[in-house]
């Protein structure tokens, strides 16, 4: 058996903080599987709706999911509850077994105060005022 530490980095945007992941990984005769999980939760809301997780293994056994931090979101099973403000990473596992190497999959999430924009009004267009100089009709 060997190790090989792999980094991934994701740029810093406008809309994205950047972050950087470093897993190790184990060199075995097991079988290497992979999990597909298509959902982002870059833009979560306080108070917003739970999310069942859907995560798959290509080995068709079952994946299990952790938070590092309950105080912004917990899971149950295969169901994330929004808890608090902040940001966290949630893991989607496969723990393997004789046959298929271990594999985890994570995604970093980012919760927001649903509050925060409250004290925006938006005009409907309809309502919209007619400046001096405007050429509307």
């Amino acid at each position: 058996m060997s190790a090989e530490l792999v980094s991934a980095t994701v740029a810093e945007t406008d809309t994205y903080f950047g972050a950087t992941s470093t897993k190790e990984f184990e060199s075995t005769n097991k079988t290497l599987q992979t999990i597909t999980w298509e959902q982002d939760f870059y833009n979560l809301r306080l108070g917003g709706n739970n999310i069942t997780l859907n995560a798959t293994a290509s080995s068709q056994m079952d994946v299990t999911y952790t938070s590092d931090n309950e105080n912004v979101v917990k899971i149950e099973g295969n169901v994330l509850s929004i808890i608090g403000e902040g940001q966290t990473c949630i893991h989607a596992t496969q723990a393997g077994n004789e046959t298929y190497a271990a594999i985890t999959e994570s995604k970093f999430v980012y919760v927001r105060n649903s509050d925060a924009c409250a004290n925006y009004a938006l005009a409907k267009p309809d309502k919209v005022s007619k400046r001096a100089g405007d050429n509307m009709r």
